[in-house]
């Protein structure tokens, strides 16, 4: 609409100055390039305080992982820092690598002498958990200070190690917990069954089925959490329906105060959504994040373990949650998807597509009373507690 600008510029008030007259001031008491440095500090001092986590106790992510290529392994990272940065929920990662994957994931410079572990032992399910569990948090937690907390440059000029700092490794080792499901090489990722699995030793009121390379706005987890509190809904998607809500955001600079960075941090997606970083926009719609109440989840059977690998199971699931009577929300919001390469469990190329595809035909078309009928006849059900 054209509009005279002189008359807008009219109506505000003199500020008192003009742009002529601030080239050479600076805009704080902290200089060029110190302020960037002061920002980076205050951004991840915040983040080891507590100063931008949200209240969760009552909440569980549970994340299915396994390591195909360099950016996977930071999306997860960042994933797992945004959650502890920002929540105080608890989480559950499943790892189920083979071994070709465990040794991508595995960086030896990140160890001391007492945290090392190789392929046999972690595959052996006799060696013990814990040791198993040292390894994989001790190696997220150390490249997540490295790549996002700008590690190396807070130890230079502020003489501050983050990967030393004993606040933040504690968040790490007190709410996380690792299972372990190796796989042979060339074996299908199990996604579902590894949810299942998660979801069985989930002790929280609720639970998020969260993907690894995934990081929501904090309006998405906190209305989500009150419509599950309020008893008002059963599930609710943390994000819009549409096909622009989804981000897709390739990494570029990850240090602090980079907008990436910052929504990892604090939780505020707006300099990520508004400073142009070359964010793709892509519809989203049932997958990615899931919050349920864990009653309603078990009493729905949870995950369908007979879709293997990359399956239409998200849309599957929500049909499910209709039929079976829960209550879906939804809130209005982006959700961002971190970008790396698609393999063969992440595509159309996985050898059980087409059998995952007839089963979705299949259990679409059932009646409320067939498909509760094919749920109670599972094989997979035994395996737990509800």
């Amino acid at each position: 609409m054209p509009y005279n600008p002189e008359t807008i510029k009219n109506m505000l008030p003199n500020p008192g100055f003009t742009d002529e007259d601030l080239k050479g001031r600076e805009s704080s008491s902290f200089k060029e390039p110190q302020n960037v440095g002061m920002t980076a500090f205050m951004n991840v001092h915040g983040a080891i305080a507590g100063s931008y986590r949200k209240k969760t106790d009552d909440l569980t992510f549970i994340i299915p992982y396994a390591t195909s290529d360099d950016e996977r392994y930071w999306a997860l990272c960042a994933t797992v820092g945004w959650i502890i940065s920002t929540t105080t929920a608890k989480i559950i990662l499943m790892s189920a690598e083979n071994e070709e994957t465990f040794n991508n994931f595995r960086n030896p410079e990140n160890f001391t002498n007492d945290i090392v572990l190789d392929w046999k032992q972690y595959s052996d399910p006799d060696f013990q958990i814990s040791k198993k569990q040292t390894h994989i948090l001790s190696e997220i937690h150390l490249d997540f200070c490295k790549k996002f907390c700008a590690g190396h440059h807070l130890a230079e000029d502020y003489s501050v190690k983050v990967w030393e700092d004993p606040i933040l490794a504690n968040e790490y080792l007190k709410r996380i917990s690792v299972m372990v499901e190796p796989r042979l090489s060339g074996e299908p990722f199990h996604r579902t069954k590894y949810l299942n699995m998660m979801l069985d030793k989930t002790e929280t009121k609720f639970v998020c089925n969260h993907d690894a390379d995934t990081i929501l706005s904090m309006n998405g987890v906190s209305t989500s959490m009150s419509y599950l509190r309020m008893g008002i809904a059963n599930v609710v998607y943390p994000y819009a329906r549409a096909i622009n809500s989804q981000k897709r955001v390739f990494f570029k600079e990850a240090a602090p105060p980079s907008p990436l960075s910052t929504l990892i941090l604090t939780g505020d997606m707006s300099s990520l959504l508004y400073e142009g970083l070359g964010i793709l926009e892509w519809p989203a719609s049932y997958g990615q994040s899931i919050f349920f109440e864990v009653s309603s989840y078990k009493a729905i059977q949870g995950e369908n373990e007979e879709f293997i690998s990359w399956a239409p199971e998200d849309l599957e699931r929500y049909e499910r949650c209709i039929k079976m009577g829960l209550t879906v929300a939804r809130v209005e919001c982006p959700i961002v998807h971190l970008e790396h390469p698609r393999g063969v469990d992440s595509s159309e190329a996985n050898k059980k597509f087409k059998d995952n595809l007839a089963l979705y035909d299949r259990l679409s078309n059932l009646s409320l009373q067939e498909l509760q009928d094919y749920y109670s006849s599972v094989e997979y059900r035994g395996k737990y507690k509800w």
